[in-house]
């Protein structure tokens, strides 16, 4: 197998997590999508806009707490909207929920997993 991931015949469907006042992680996600050694995998991921703990938490939390509590609310949401837009994926078809800080250090690893699924 070579350094270059093959297209995948579905890309999954997916949304990756992102604050608004963090697009700097946005960009780190985007060059993610975009890198050839991917071979299309993130083409049907969308940003989705993260919940930011540390502006919709109760008075009192402490920043790790909601910090997590953002992070929990991010996932479900993406996992709703995921679910909303197509409520009957087909049987093959996958579904990601992903963070904007993600690190592939070996592609061509992620397809072998991917396709055992």
């Amino acid at each position: 197998m070579g350094s270059r991931m093959q297209p995948h015949p579905q890309p999954p469907r997916g949304l990756c997590i992102n604050l608004a006042r963090r697009p700097d992680r946005w960009a780190h996600f985007q060059r993610q999508q975009m890198n050839p050694a991917m071979g299309g995998f993130f083409a049907r991921t969308a940003r989705f806009e993260a919940v930011d703990g540390a502006a919709t938490a109760p008075p009192g939390l402490a920043k790790p707490e909601a910090g997590a509590l953002g992070c929990t609310l991010s996932h479900i949401g993406a996992l709703e909207q995921l679910v909303s837009t197509d409520p009957t994926p087909g049987p093959n078809e996958l579904l990601m929920v992903l963070e904007d800080d993600l690190q592939i250090p070996n592609p061509p690893l992620l397809q072998t997993l991917v396709r055992s699924l």
